[in-house]
């Protein structure tokens, strides 16, 4: 998008393309609209898919020799096209401007971003939200060479190298998907996300061998992951807790010293599958609700971690007891 504001007449180009002769730009749009895979978001096959079950070969379709609409509508027709214009231009106008907006500020970061790495170098972030930025304005194939820039000097950037294997599918390139598993061996948490985006894509393209091979492993990620929440999600007495380090338990007295309604609070850490859980306990002062007070002790713990809270209660009473033997289980007392 290269200016502020709409064009002022879609309509009247349009029949004026339609009349002429096919040039280089209309052989770039089908040869586009062709290599378009179809994605799991689509609801119709894609062009190429569907030109080939009716086994027609496609081809740029030859120019109006008299278009019906000056036929049809005669003296009219310029009238009618003036106000279709008047009227799209009006529509477009706000969102337009805005997207040009959007992009401009893209760019501008960019630009940014290369002065930096010109005059000073950049660190990974930095690096890392070039080529971020490289590949929404400039596309995914220029976006993965970018990528690969940032490897070059960051090789345990994992991330970078899960968008990497991300931004060579969406150019086509079969290579990512050897990136995404690299990324997803270095970076558990990144496993079921790459397994996602491979058979994605090997519906996407066709590729059935893809499919075959890591659906399978995907079922079963999403399986452990359902598994692990379930777990980090409840507590029963045989629960294993340990003492927080104390920083950590220095931190949540920070965290939560301006929380409201709290009468005491006690907290411990449990190890699971995919990390270490803060479990914490607490009791209202008097006129406060428990689950206001739990809200209000979450928003403010989450830089610490992940967490699971209860309200005191006899049912609980094991638990607290259980925290308090902690040699920093005690938060507020």
């Amino acid at each position: 998008m290269e200016r502020p504001d709409p064009p002022s007449s879609p309509y009247r180009l349009l029949g004026e393309v339609a009349s002429a002769e096919p040039d280089e730009t209309a052989s770039q749009v089908l040869a586009r609209a062709l290599a378009r895979q179809r994605d799991l978001d689509d609801t119709h096959p894609s062009l190429s898919q569907r030109l080939a079950a009716l086994d027609v070969v496609p081809e740029l379709p030859p120019p109006f020799a008299e278009p019906a609409a000056a036929l049809l509508l005669g003296s009219a027709l310029t009238t009618i096209v003036g106000r279709l214009d008047a009227e799209w231009h009006n529509t477009a106008d706000e969102s337009w401007a805005e997207e040009f907006g959007c992009r401009q500020e893209l760019l501008a970061e960019r630009q940014a971003l290369e002065d930096r790495a010109g005059a000073e170098g950049l660190d990974y972030e930095g690096q890392h939200r070039l080529a971020q930025l490289v590949e929404v304005i400039d596309g995914p194939q220029q976006g993965a060479t970018a990528f690969a820039t940032v490897l070059e000097r960051f090789p345990d950037a994992h991330f970078s190298r899960f968008r990497q294997g991300d931004a060579l599918l969406d150019a086509g390139d079969e290579a990512g998907v050897a990136s995404l598993l690299e990324a997803a061996r270095s970076e558990p948490g990144l496993l079921t996300a790459a397994l996602d985006r491979i058979v994605r894509y090997g519906y996407a393209s066709g590729r059935e061998q893809l499919i075959e091979t890591f659906e399978p492993q995907l079922d079963a990620a999403i399986a452990v992951e359902q598994e692990a929440r379930w777990r980090s999600s409840t507590i029963d007495e045989s629960i294993a807790l340990r003492a927080l380090e104390a920083e950590k338990q220095d931190e949540l007295i920070q965290l939560t010293a301006s929380v409201a309604g709290v009468k005491w609070l006690l907290a411990g850490v449990r190890d699971l599958a995919n990390g270490q859980q803060i479990v914490f306990v607490f009791a209202t002062q008097r006129n406060f609700m428990g689950t206001e007070v739990l809200d209000a002790l979450i928003d403010a713990m989450l830089p610490a971690g992940d967490l699971i809270g209860i309200q005191h209660c006899n049912k609980r009473r094991w638990l607290t007891k259980r925290l308090r033997q902690l040699t920093t289980g005690v938060i507020r007392a």
